[in-house]
């Protein structure tokens, strides 16, 4: 049993270091050792790829968080919206 696997906290924190400095491939890898991936996980997540201009990534993890708890909540549509605002004016820039 991995050091991640008992400390979900901790491995949380990881992921939202590695995604604010741009380090997604490792910020992913921690996510996938979490036995647990709560809203923290997927916020710190999504938040990266949205906040390094990686919209298409970011839209893939919030389709793979919204598969994992099999449908959308009223709360995803304004944050749904704001994704793909941004993905059509990357589109057209």
């Amino acid at each position: 049993m991995g050091f991640l696997e008992k400390n979900v906290v901790i491995g949380n924190a990881l992921i939202d270091m590695y995604a604010k400095c741009g380090v997604l491939g490792k910020a992913l890898e921690i996510f996938k050792e979490l036995p647990v991936h709560d809203v923290i996980s997927w916020n710190a997540l999504i938040g990266g790829y949205a906040q390094h201009d990686l919209g298409h990534g970011a839209l893939k993890c919030f389709q793979m968080e919204a598969d994992s708890r099999s449908l959308y909540s009223q709360d995803d549509l304004p944050y749904l919206q704001r994704i793909e605002r941004k993905k059509l004016f990357e589109k057209y820039k």
